[in-house]
């Protein structure tokens, strides 16, 4: 395994890549990945989700509209509730 100084600027500029859209994350990234760091092979979840996405991985941070309606709605149900 590679110096985990190195591995760890490794990472992290990989995610910069991500967040910068300048890589869409992939299988083979993510075999890649679990090699360098010595990591297990992916699990049966994990290669599930990756199939439910067609190979390509949004990162978790970026919200569905779905899921910003659902925030917002607990916001104001909180406000709401707060105002009683």
């Amino acid at each position: 395994m590679a110096e985990l100084k190195d591995l760890k600027a490794f990472i992290d500029a990989y995610g910069v890549g991500v967040r910068a859209g300048a890589i869409t994350p992939q299988v083979a990234d993510e075999e890649y990945l679990r090699d360098l760091f010595d990591l297990p092979p992916l699990s049966d979840a994990a290669r599930a989700y990756w199939a439910e996405t067609d190979g390509v991985r949004k990162p978790l941070t970026i919200k569905t509209e779905d899921e910003e309606a659902l925030i917002e709605a607990q916001v104001e149900q909180t406000e709401t509730d707060a105002d009683e």
